[in-house]
């Protein structure tokens, strides 16, 4: 079975520290492809005063703007989050649309804002809105 393992990120706030670190304990970022996978990361989560979560996935947006397309670190694809409509409303956007330098977002991450869980695509530049403590990674274990 799969096991998640929530890790605090200070001081390794951008996305790849956290990889590389999930990789050197024997894991990797989490991938959440099941609603068996979701129901364990949100338990793991509880309780751990985390509130911006790093998971291993990517999106990516296309030159012109129009289409937005995300996939895990290894390759497959997002169906089962799509699906189950797991995203923030309005998310995965692409870029950050409050900066007025639109910066891009690149990564995916589990929030819990307005009260629940959810996913959305941001920059490493998140240490410019929320709390550090507040910031950490989910570590998978097959």
């Amino acid at each position: 079975p799969v096991v998640f393992r929530p890790q605090p990120a200070r001081p390794l706030v951008p996305f790849h520290a956290p990889a590389v670190a999930a990789s050197a304990a024997g894991g990797h970022l989490a991938y959440i492809t099941s609603d068996e996978d979701w129901n364990q990361a949100i338990s793991v989560l509880s309780g751990t005063g985390l509130r911006y979560v790093w998971l291993g996935g990517s999106t990516y947006i296309s030159n012109d703007g129009s289409t937005i397309t995300a996939s895990w670190l290894n390759g497959s694809n997002l169906n089962y989050i799509d699906n189950a409509r797991h995203w923030y409303p309005n998310e995965p956007s692409g870029w950050d649309n409050s900066s007025p330098e639109h910066t891009l977002e690149p990564y995916i991450l589990l929030w819990y804002v307005d009260d629940y869980w959810s996913l959305n695509d941001t920059s490493n530049d998140i240490l410019k809105y929320y709390k550090p403590e507040r910031i950490g990674y989910l570590c998978e274990f097959d």
